[in-house]
């Protein structure tokens, strides 16, 4: 999607996003809860750079895996039900 957004508008300045539903046992009971992953800074890729487009999203998943761990070090246990929706924000950018 990002690659033919990039080949329509040239350079577009991106970010991502993941909503993921997590779960605990507490007092016999299952809790649930969701959390919103927001990638930091949104990315600026260009034409003729499609590599940047995996790196860019890798980084992302490397980021949100190394939040749930170490949310999970911290004795939380909550665990990973599943990822509700991705988002991919997408816009034209224009350099000066």
């Amino acid at each position: 999607m990002i690659e033919n957004e990039i080949q329509t508008l040239k350079c577009v300045k991106t970010q991502f996003a993941l909503n993921v539903k997590f779960s605990k046992a507490r007092d016999g009971e299952k809790q649930e809860m969701e959390h919103y992953f927001k990638q930091r800074d949104p990315a600026v890729l260009r034409r003729n750079n499609m590599t940047a487009v995996n790196s860019v999203f890798c980084r992302f998943i490397n980021e949100v895996k190394g939040e749930i761990e170490a949310w999970s070090q911290r004795g939380s246990g909550w665990i990973v039900e599943d990822v509700l929706e991705a988002f991919i924000n997408v816009a034209q950018y224009q350099p000066f």
